[in-house]
């Protein structure tokens, strides 16, 4: 067939898209949390868009990033007002959770649990969360300076301490805190100094760590490298740098533990903020273990559990930095009421105590979350503007112990962190004797710096102890490994033998420093590796068999491909140069659709050049010259023929359908084939595109579509072929009068192709069972990932992986895989159905039964049942238990079981049993308690008490208070009862009656003052004691008008009592009959009358005005009486006194 050849201007332009299948081109509303603040952590399949220069830097700012380069969360950033997006640890390596963890922040602050529900249903996020704020843990205290205003230091022996080292200014210890005065007189030359910033460039992040200038230290909170307060009441992180490190021995303000140790400035509070919060304090944390320090100290802290303040936490413990935290001063016990970071597992939690190791009222304390315990009340530091001032709180024991540490650390740099902290637990002094109440709870007791410095001291003369870790334990020949020292005890030679076994392979094989060392592997081999370090106490070896892995490389060639990142146009394939020819004016393309009807165009490749057939076909790399269709829907296929005899024959080996959609416009593609093509036997193939689905008309807007071709004639190993409209194949010297072409069409051959393979345990299962999955029989190098969309983990690199489905349906798991020779893409995928689980419950006609009686269970569900006990395998049961039975029943249903439980309790009828105390005598008003719970299965309780009070009782509780108001013999009863019936039980209590008491009075109630009179008692009572000294029946002398009780007591223990006034008169006016014989006192009287000198007296009578008798008394026996007129009207008496055979009559005159 003859071919007009009308040559096109072979002005291509050079288009590069994606090699991957596409083209290559203050605080308001909580006080617990930050204002306007939400961390998050990105799932892993989530891609950020970031800048990337050519010389490899990010451009993009970490600190303010396009809300644009996370198009997944745009619903909810364009939702809110955010202000800015940022990753505020961008360098935390070895982190995926912190790598992957970012801030928002935004400004209507109400919406931020509506903001962290709207993250976490995104699909995009593991978790959201609001970021904590903390508050500094400092109780105030007034400044008072006196002798022993140093007293801690003292208390935990730190003098005896510093006679063994006194610090080290290569130990640093960062200081997290609200602000720390840098300037500080105790403080300025203690400092820790970034050598790098501090001899740099201005402005310029010289060490690369992400903050500029931070030549002392860095304030995370406001982002500038000022650490210093902003003002005086910024006092807390001056304060606590001062217990750590302040300068000591300069004659200037205060000593510290830390002596001679460095501190790093962190400033972990923004300026807008409460002096007494910490608003970025594990910021605080990470650009510390960032920059290495030894130690973190943390006086602060908070209520919230933050995942990302726990990831923070564990990711600067795995940096080699130990973390110091306040176990907080709110008194409470941090086990039930946990504190963080202190709480964390990876902190070193310290309590506080006082003068004579008395727990400090504030502090928090924990049997399972306190650790150590120092002095921190009234403890005296450094605080902004130069001076110093006491300061108490957990805040301050915390200081105390980071400090002390760093001076441990300073004695034995290259002790490990658990050697260190082993000394400073063994050697605390137990103070639980001081504080029973906390025995337990204060850690291992309170720190002792000379008993720590002497534990750390006794390592000096340990031997080394090898250890060493590989970036990579399994690589590809050629490939490198690095190795790192981590052997500890202060090595000082190491000899590392990478090649232990003399495989071969191996540069270098040795190495006699520490290193790190780089050291490259040729050779396929598993590899055992030993160091030996020595020291002058000794050496150690470590040996680590089969360590390294290396595999043989899967070889990769891509046919006619000299440069596979399309640099230029002509670095392709050297020697040739990209064209596209038209078939003539208006006819389509020589090397595409054409006026002609040709159907394909393909690149004919002979076994010379193909190599081995054991290779496969794993994609192709092609360049598009001309792609346009109105309908991008339109396909195209891209295959592999087998071309044995130099021509394609027969229907394709290998086929990848692609849409002019995915190619519209041209350029260079990367395409892989769905199953990597197998070669013929004889090698020959022949690779490109069929494209008879298209129709070429000239007319403008139809098909096109051309594939980039060499210039006319330009010499290659392959050859250009085409299919005519006949069905024939051909060269294009065949069509175009002699002249060739090569397509730019790169077949990609690699005789170990990636393969994804899964295997599992199972397919299908039940609810809450585990499938094992297992990717043995897969072919890769790089890259192997599981994805479990759904499912908890999402995704795993691991080999094998098992995952636990708890909820019924249907699920895809996916493996991928990158790898093999050509270091491609591969993936495979298994449906797993899990069926759901029955959830039966068991319904009981009742829970609580009597004994004899049958209960019905029954159960739904479906499926089959089986019960137990009895084994029935009905779906109800009626068991007659004797006594309190669990009953379970299994029911399964589509090969699941599920179980139900259910207890029925048997009761028995009650039996009734009461009594009484007290047991002995009881006497008429005693209380008495009756008790009940003699009784047996009751569940009330009826009393009854005829004579008592109360005389009932009707309650469930067993123990009726009652008392008796006559003696006697008085019955009882108490019915019990439960849902099975009830009893009786009848008894009796005996109640002794009091005894009589009578009060008497010898001789009378009224007597003049200085005279006696005698008491005594009377009535059934078998003894009589008296009040006020009393003595029954002894006369004694009153003084004074006072009333006597007397107590009587019978046989039976029972009291009774009776009272008596005794009248005391002064007695004056005494009218005399005969001197020294006879008187009457007081007369006139108001109230009574003593008449004395009866001796010989027969009768006394006394008659008012009228003669009426108002007194007689004709049995006279003693020489006195007393008269009482105290009812007696007031006027004129006379008083008769028979003497023998003398009447003798007086007057009387009552007031």
């Amino acid at each position: 067939m003859k071919r007009i050849l009308l040559p096109f201007v072979v002005g291509v332009g050079f288009m590069v898209a994606a090699l991957t299948g596409g083209n290559l081109s203050a605080q308001t509303v909580h006080k617990d949390y930050i204002d306007g603040q939400i961390w998050f952590r990105l799932k892993s399949d989530k891609p950020v868009e970031l800048s990337i220069s050519k010389d490899g830097k990010e451009t993009t700012d970490l600190r303010d990033m396009k809300l644009s380069s996370m198009p997944y969360l745009r619903d909810v950033f364009t939702a809110h007002t955010v202000t800015n997006l940022s990753q505020p640890f961008p360098k935390a390596y070895g982190s995926d959770d912190l790598l992957r963890t970012y801030l928002l922040e935004f400004s209507d602050i109400n919406n931020a649990d509506n903001i962290v529900r709207e993250l976490e249903e995104s699909g995009a996020v593991v978790y959201a969360e609001k970021v904590p704020l903390m508050t500094i843990d400092l109780t105030p205290n007034d400044p008072l300076f006196n002798s022993s205003n140093m007293w801690g230091l003292f208390q935990i022996n730190a003098q005896s301490a510093w006679n063994v080292s006194t610090g080290s200014s290569s130990i640093v210890v960062a200081t997290t805190d609200n602000a720390i005065q840098i300037t500080h007189p105790d403080l300025a030359n203690v400092l820790w100094i970034n050598t790098a910033e501090a001899s740099g460039t201005p402005g310029v992040d010289d060490d690369g760590n992400g903050y500029v200038d931070d030549i002392n230290g860095y304030d995370v909170g406001d982002n500038d490298n000022n650490p210093n307060p902003p003002s005086t009441s910024f006092d807390h992180g001056t304060h606590v740098a001062g217990t750590t490190g302040a300068q000591s021995n300069n004659a200037t303000g205060v000593a510290s533990i830390g002596y001679g140790i460095s501190i790093m400035a962190v400033k972990s509070t923004k300026n807008s903020f409460g002096s007494n919060s910490v608003s970025n304090g594990y910021d605080g944390i990470y650009y510390a273990a960032l920059n290495n320090a030894d130690i973190i100290n943390c006086s602060w802290g908070g209520s919230v559990n933050s995942p990302t303040g726990q990831n923070v936490v564990n990711w600067a413990s795995s940096q080699g930095s130990i973390i110091v935290a306040a176990a907080g001063n709110d008194g409470t016990d941090n086990d039930s009421s946990p504190h963080y970071p202190s709480n964390y597992s990876a902190t070193v939690a310290v309590a506080s105590s006082t003068t004579g190791d008395v727990k400090s009222s504030f502090s928090n304390y924990g049997a399972n979350s306190v650790d150590i315990t120092a002095p921190g009340s009234n403890i005296a530091s450094t605080v902004p503007n130069n001076t110093y001032a006491f300061m108490s709180g957990t805040s301050m024991a915390t200081p105390m112990v980071s400090g002390l540490l760093g001076l441990m650390k300073s004695l034995n740099p290259s002790m490990p962190n658990s050697a260190l902290l082993n000394c400073l637990y063994s050697t605390a002094v137990n103070i639980d004797g001081i504080n029973p109440t906390y025995a337990g709870k204060l850690g291992a007791g309170r720190i002792d710096a000379f008993a720590a410095m002497n534990c750390v001291a006794s390592t000096l003369s340990n031997p080394p102890t090898a250890d060493f870790i590989a970036n990579y334990t399994t690589i590809t020949a050629g490939g490198s490994v690095t190795f790192t020292d981590q052997s500890t005890f202060g090595p000082t030679t190491w000899s590392w033998n990478f090649d232990n076994q003399s495989l071969g392979g191996v540069t270098p094989a040795t190495a006699s420093t520490q290193g790190p060392h780089v050291v490259t592997y040729s050779t396929p081999g598993v590899y055992e590796v030993s160091l030996t370090v020595t020291n002058a106490n000794g050496n150690d070896t470590e040996i680590k068999t089969g360590y390294i892995t290396v595999t043989t490389p899967g070889a990769c060639s891509e046919l006619n491909l000299d440069d596979n990142q399309f640099s230029t146009a002509t670095s392709i394939h050297v020697g040739w140069n990209p064209a596209l020819y038209t078939a003539g004016a208006g006819n389509g393309y020589v090397a595409g659709i054409n006026v002609y009807g040709d159907k394909a165009k393909a690149e004919y490749f002979p076994a010379a050049q193909v190599g081995s057939n054991t290779q496969f076909v794993e994609g192709l790399y092609i360049w598009l010259g001309r792609v346009y269709s109105s309908n991008p829907n339109k396909t195209v296929n891209l295959n592999v023929w087998d071309a044995t005899g130099g021509m394609p024959t027969g229907a394709p080996i290998g086929t990848r359908t692609i849409t002019l959609g995915d190619v519209m416009g041209g350029g260079i593609y990367y395409f892989r084939f769905p199953t990597p093509v197998a070669l013929p036997a004889s090698s020959e193939i022949a690779v490109g595109v069929d494209f008879s689905t298209l129709s070429w008309t000239g007319a403008a807007g139809t098909d096109s579509f051309a594939i980039v071709t060499s210039t006319t004639n330009e010499a290659g190993i392959s050859t250009g072929v085409e299919q005519w409209s006949d069905n024939s194949w051909n060269t294009y010297a065949t069509g175009w009068s002699g002249s060739t072409w090569h397509h730019y069409i790169f077949p990609q051959l690699t005789a170990n192709p990636a393969s994804a393979s899964i295997t599992t345990s199972a397919t299908t299962i039940c609810e809450g069972d585990q499938v094992h999955y297992d990717a043995t029989g897969s072919t890769f190098q790089d890259t192997l990932l599981w994805s479990f969309p759904g499912q908890t983990p999402a995704y795993s690199t691991n080999i094998q992986d098992s995952l636990i489905y708890s909820t019924a349906g249907t699920y895809t798991t996916y493996l991928e895989v990158i790898g093999g020779g050509c270091s491609n893409y591969a993936v495979d995928s298994v449906t797993i159905t899990v069926n759901p689980t029955p959830t039966p419950s068991i319904t009981a006609s009742a829970d609580t039964i009597c004994s004899g009686n049958s209960v019905t269970l029954s159960t739904t569900g479906g499926g089959t049942y089986a019960w137990t006990p009895g084994g029935s395998t009905a779906s109800s049961i009626s068991p007659s238990p004797t006594s309190n039975t669990t009953y379970s029943v299994a029911v399964t249903s589509g090969g699941c079981t599920g179980e139900a439980f259910k207890t029925i309790y048997v009761n028995v009828p009650p039996t009734a049993s009461a009594a009484f105390t007290p047991s002995g005598s009881i006497c008429v008003g005693d209380s008495v308690y009756f008790d009940g719970t003699g009784s047996t299965d009751a569940n009330s309780y009826s009393w009854s008490f005829p004579a008592g009070s109360p005389s009932s009782s009707t309650s469930t509780s067993p123990f009726p208070l009652i008392t008796f108001g006559a003696g006697g013999t008085h019955s009882y009863s108490l019915v019990v009862s439960n849902i099975c019936g009830t009893d009786t039980y009848n008894g009796s209590v005996v109640i002794n009656a009091l005894p009589s008491v009578v009060a008497n009075a010898s001789p009378g109630t009224s007597i003049c003052q200085g005279n006696q009179v005698t008491l005594t008692g009377s009535g059934t009572a078998t003894g009589y004691s008296w009040d006020n000294g009393v003595t029954n029946g002894v006369a004694f002398t009153p003084s004074v008008t006072t009333t006597y009780t007397v107590t009587g007591t019978d046989g039976n223990g029972c009291e009774n009592t009776d009272q008596i006034t005794i009248t005391v008169n002064i007695c004056t006016g005494v009218e005399e009959l005969e001197a020294d014989q006879f008187a009457i006192y007081p007369n006139p009287t108001n109230n009574i009358i003593n008449v004395v000198g009866l001796d010989n007296a027969k009768a006394v009578t006394l008659l008012d005005v009228t003669g009426k008798v108002v007194y007689m008394n004709t049995n006279i026996n003693a020489t006195s009486m007393v008269i009482d007129l105290s009812n007696a009207s007031k006027g004129l008496y006379f008083l008769q006194v028979q003497t023998g055979n003398e009447l003798n009559s007086y007057k009387v005159v009552k007031d």
